[in-house]
C-alpha cells in the first residue's frame, strides 16, 4: 500500500484543499469574549456589533485569507467589487445568537469619504498600521467624533503578520477585548 503523500493527485489534492480551519479560542476563552461582546453594542444600532480593521488596500487579501480561515466566521457571500469600499470580512460567530462584523476599512485619504459607510456605529478601530499621515489624521478625527475606540494592532501583537491565521486569531480576540473595555 503507498503513502498518500507519495500519490502525486493526492499531494495536489491536499494542496489545493489549503490549511486547516483554525479556532479562535478554547471554550472558556469563548466565553469571556462573549462576554466582552455584549458590551459592545452600540445604541441604536442593529446587531451585531462591528470591529473595523484600518489598514492599507494592498494589505486587504491577506487579512480577509486569514480571517476566512477561522472556523468561528460565516463567510461573507457577496463583497464588493470597487476596491475604495470598505469590505465585510465575515461576522464571527460567538455563539449562535452572538456575533461580530468585521470590517476592511482601505486607510488612503483618497477613500475617506466612504468611511462614514461603516464608522458610525462601529464599536472600535484596530489599526494594523503605524504610518502617520493625512489619512490616519483623518480617521483619528472621525473616530472621535463618533465616539469610536481606536486600537493599535501592535500593542496587542506583536510582531503581527496578517497573513498568519493564528496571528489573526490572536488579534480578533485581544482586539475584542481591548474593544469592551471602559
Amino acid at each position: 500500500m503507498s503513502d498518500h503523500l507519495d500519490d502525486p493527485d493526492m499531494a495536489l489534492a491536499i494542496e489545493l484543499a489549503g490549511p486547516e480551519p483554525l479556532t479562535l479560542a478554547t471554550v472558556v476563552e469563548l466565553a469571556v469574549l462573549h462576554a466582552c461582546v455584549a458590551r459592545l453594542a452600540r445604541p441604536g444600532f442593529a446587531a451585531p456589533p462591528r470591529i473595523l480593521f484600518a489598514l492599507a488596500e494592498a494589505e486587504i487579501p491577506a487579512l480577509a485569507g486569514s480571517v476566512r480561515l477561522l472556523e468561528e466566521v460565516q463567510v461573507t457571500l457577496a463583497a464588493p467589487r470597487l476596491t475604495a469600499l470598505p469590505k465585510s470580512l465575515g461576522t464571527l460567530w460567538l455563539s449562535e445568537e452572538v456575533g461580530i462584523d468585521l470590517i476592511a476599512l482601505p486607510l488612503s485619504e483618497a477613500y475617506a469619504p466612504l468611511w462614514s459607510l461603516v464608522l458610525p456605529g462601529a464599536s472600535a478601530v484596530v489599526l494594523l498600521t503605524r504610518e502617520d499621515g493625512i489619512a490616519m489624521a483623518l480617521l483619528k478625527a472621525r473616530g472621535g467624533a463618533h465616539r469610536i475606540k481606536l486600537i493599535d494592532a501592535q500593542a496587542l501583537v506583536s510582531p503581527l503578520d496578517i497573513a498568519s491565521q493564528a496571528d489573526v486569531a490572536v488579534l480578533l480576540a485581544a482586539a475584542i477585548r481591548a474593544a469592551a473595555e471602559p
